[in-house]
């Protein structure tokens, strides 16, 4: 509230300064203009002190209090709203009021290992708390390069199936950390550009 008031006393010394310096601009023989500015100028002052003297009196009435009962009441809404926000008549968009008007921002940062992000939040009240989230896994075309070279190794001579069941054999994963399967061993394959029968492209390199 103390902030909305000095908003408005701001404003009202803006406006009253703007109409200074239009009645200080007119020519003094124009003098229908001169009066019609400076009764505007009058009106931009006295606007000023009234705002002034209402935002006196405010500050002049004890702060308000509140009841013991509104203070539970208050209190209450801390555990009352896990129980909102997982209410199946809880909409989304009514989701996101509430994170707008308790949370100021939110910092994240990537970290490789474990992996991972930071979350950094931080609310209306100040307060910052730290947390961390499971990092959502890399797709198919960011599996591990061992794993790429021996699918590369393995194509020469077997199927997409039977290298998938060797490679899951030998305990490699896919970047999302799945078990290999023909149609996933098939896409890192054609995004990289292998087909069956060719050798594998020059420069790169086969890990044995």
């Amino acid at each position: 509230m103390d902030q909305q008031w000095r908003k408005r006393i701001e404003a009202a010394e803006y406006e009253a300064e703007k109409a200074s310096r239009r009645y200080y601009q007119v020519e003094p023989e124009n003098r229908l203009v001169a009066r019609t500015l400076e009764e505007e100028w009058n009106a931009r002052l006295e606007e000023l002190e009234l705002i002034k003297e209402q935002y006196g009196e405010i500050q002049a009435k004890p702060p308000f209090a509140l009841s013991e009962e509104q203070r539970q009441r208050i209190l209450a809404l801390a555990s009352d709203l896990p129980r909102l926000w997982r209410a199946s008549t809880t909409r989304n968009s009514q989701r996101k009021e509430v994170v707008r008007v308790l949370i100021e921002d939110v910092t994240l940062r990537n970290v490789d290992e474990p992996w991972s992000t930071d979350v950094w939040i931080r609310w209306k009240s100040g307060a910052v708390s730290r947390h961390r989230a499971e990092r959502v896994k890399p797709y198919f075309w960011t599996t591990a390069p061992e794993a790429v070279s021996r699918i590369v190794e393995l194509m020469k001579d077997n199927t997409d199936a039977q290298v998938a069941e060797i490679l899951n054999s030998e305990g490699y994963r896919t970047g999302r950390g799945d078990l290999f399967t023909a149609e996933r061993v098939e896409a890192i394959r054609h995004h990289r550009g292998l087909k069956k029968g060719e050798s594998p492209p020059r420069g790169s390199t086969t890990i044995h």
